[in-house]
């Protein structure tokens, strides 16, 4: 595979986001939203159904803090391919390329106020 190639398909994976927006409905009437999701084992069903708001509070759980680091390592560098290679006694040959891809956080006053 060409390295142009392969910077493509690294730069979806990055700006993929994180849940699916078909996944999400708004229940207009009743205020809420139903998002599904994968079966959920505990619960034995596949969706959720939380008040508006409670659901743009579970999603800005999601968001770091400012300055909080969020790094993800791929390819070669994932836990996967360097637990790959312990298994098999190989070793590291250089550090992990870090990419740093925390998103910009508004508080939740200013979304919900925005929301509202």
């Amino acid at each position: 595979m060409e390295d142009r190639e392969a910077l493509g398909r690294l730069a979806q994976y990055v700006v993929h986001a994180s849940f699916s927006q078909e996944k999400i409905r708004y229940v207009e009437k009743t205020g809420s939203v139903m998002y599904k999701s994968k079966i959920h084992l505990g619960k034995k069903r596949n969706f959720e159904v939380l008040d508006a708001i409670e659901f743009l509070h579970r999603v800005c759980l999601h968001i770091p803090d400012p300055y909080e680091a969020v790094i993800r390592y791929y390819g070669y560098y994932s836990n996967a391919a360097r637990g790959k290679r312990k298994r098999l006694g190989l070793e590291e040959v250089s550090p992990p390329i870090v990419v740093d891809d925390a998103p910009d956080k508004k508080n939740l006053p200013q979304v919900l106020g925005e929301v509202m």
